[in-house]
């Protein structure tokens, strides 16, 4: 899921979609096992880039990613 995400998400042979990106980039966070997207969708959430503005739910993607890429 992360990495047909990074593919929406940078337009890597196909048209660039943030909306799409954001929903693998979640399923992929929903497994538990990939902080990078949790941190990517962290972002997303901060600029607003294919969802809603939210600075809350993007410090608490980042704190859960952060742990994810610790571990």
């Amino acid at each position: 899921m992360f990495s047909l995400g990074f593919v929406f998400f940078n337009a890597e042979g196909v048209a660039r979609n943030l909306p799409r990106a954001a929903d693998l980039y979640q399923q992929a966070a929903e497994q538990g096992n990939h902080g990078k997207a949790a941190t990517t969708l962290a972002y997303m959430h901060y600029h607003g880039d294919g969802v809603k503005r939210d600075y809350w739910r993007s410090a608490d993607l980042a704190r859960k990613g952060a742990a994810q890429v610790s571990e």
